[in-house]
């Protein structure tokens, strides 16, 4: 059984904690929580039996006997039993975070709460997704070549003088399509008219309905006339891939703007991208009911500049309210999309990073705003992400700055398949495994 991304298991009330200044040097588990530890080491099994006063009342409450025991023992089956356990963090006297190793080689992020009254029953216990436990960079390179031959892995070190050195690479080169991904260029296009005057972060831009896209995002609910900011534009475009934003910024700047910033980028072939299509316009052309109609003529068109003049034409005078969008199955991802390779990406994410200071520093927190995936805050500095999917397509692309020495990384995944669905934790795990690996000083 695979489990979700993220699998909590917790309680509604903690006891109040007692916080250290900072963690012990060995950190070693808190009298009241060590002997919760070694029982936690039982919990995964084909049968889990729950040790009789492990759990507190109110956690029971929230969390039934028998329901602790199903997601148990799925997670039994899809990491197998628990080898040994590594402290990451002592939060208080009664709480801790951890690493879980299991004899499926998988590795997984648990926090484990007792009640600060003896017995000291756990009141709180949370697993994570677990992710492979990453020896070598190798391995996580054959993870991803095992999804087959739309799969591509790219992760690079930037050097002080902005150099890419070449860590790991799998079809690096390859051009895949990228959903939301392609946001990254948007982002470029605006740091750059900002650092040359011709737009400001705080610069207000009133919500029109010509460029109301569909979710994801929060905007294409939002009134028209509503004014926001360049930078609210980009926050939302890149921390919950807000499609409507996204298309306020294309227009701002300019689509043909955009196109020749992916050069600027370091993208390979920036003309499979053209014309540059906003997400509205994507999907008007894949909206089952268009496929028909709209995709096809659209895919008729001899040219790139054909292909602009049909969506500036007619699929632009398409009304919004009387589309019903369905995208139920993979449609043309090899030809109508955003597409870059996984060297593409960590090029951009390289290319973004030379460029935050001065009028590029929001882009840094805009980055960071959502890191993709969980990661371990004592292993890394900074943390930037942006993804992209739809059905057939996924992408991760990083920039990572590691705590230990400084340095920093650019790393991307990407999976096409134009036939089958594709899994993002299928993709992700092996990523995560990498980051995990990566923070600890493998190369």
């Amino acid at each position: 059984m695979r489990l979700p991304l993220a699998l909590c298991l917790l309680a509604a009330l903690e006891a109040p904690a007692v916080a250290l200044e900072a963690p012990p040097a060995a950190l070693e588990a808190p009298p009241a929580v060590a002997p919760r530890l070694e029982q936690l080491k039982g919990l995964l099994s084909e049968a889990p039996v729950i040790p009789d006063g492990y759990l507190h009342a109110d956690f029971l409450k929230a969390v039934p006997p028998d329901k602790l025991i199903f997601v148990l023992k799925s997670f039994y089956e899809d990491v197998g039993a628990i080898t040994h356990l590594e402290l990451t963090e002592v939060v208080s006297d009664y709480k801790v975070k951890l690493q879980v190793f299991t004899a499926k080689d998988k590795i997984f992020p648990c926090v484990l709460g007792v009640a600060g009254a003896p017995p000291h029953e756990v009141n709180a216990l949370w697993f994570g997704a677990p992710m492979p436990a990453l020896k070598t960079v190798a391995e996580a390179v054959d993870q991803v070549k095992a999804l087959g031959e739309g799969a591509s892995l790219s992760l690079f070190q930037i050097l002080d003088d902005g150099q890419l050195k070449p860590l790991a690479r799998l079809n690096g080169e390859a051009q895949r399509a990228i959903g939301s991904t392609f946001k990254l260029y948007i982002l470029g296009a605006l740091i750059e008219a900002v650092e040359a005057g011709r737009q400001g972060w705080s610069d207000l831009v009133p919500l029109q309905a010509a460029r109301r896209s569909w979710p994801s995002g929060m905007l294409h609910d939002w009134p028209q006339g509503s004014p926001v900011t360049l930078q609210t534009l980009a926050s939302l475009m890149i921390s919950i891939s807000d499609n409507t934003a996204t298309d306020h910024l294309l227009w701002r700047l300019g689509r043909e703007v955009v196109e020749a910033q992916m050069a600027r980028m370091g993208a390979a072939e920036p003309q499979r991208t053209q014309p540059f299509l906003s997400t509205r316009e994507m999907f008007l052309l894949k909206t089952r009911t268009h496929q028909d109609t709209h995709l096809k003529a659209y895919l008729a068109a001899p040219d790139a500049a054909a292909r602009r003049a049909y969506i500036e034409g007619p699929l632009a005078a398409l009304e919004r309210e009387a589309v019903k969008i369905d995208l139920g199955e993979i449609t043309a991802i090899e030809t109508v999309e955003w597409f870059a390779s996984t060297d593409d990406l960590c090029r951009a994410m390289a290319w973004i990073k030379a460029r935050v200071a001065g009028a590029g520093v929001p882009a840094r927190a805009i980055l960071g705003i959502n890191p993709g995936v969980k990661f371990e805050e004592a292993d890394w500095a900074y943390v930037g992400y942006k993804g992209g999917s739809e059905p057939g397509v996924l992408n991760g692309t990083w920039l990572l700055q590691r705590k230990r020495d400084g340095a920093w990384f650019a790393l991307s995944v990407s999976w096409n398949d134009p036939k089958s669905a594709v899994k993002l934790e299928d993709l992700f795990a092996p990523a995560r495994g990498l980051i995990r690996a990566l923070g600890r000083g493998l190369e």
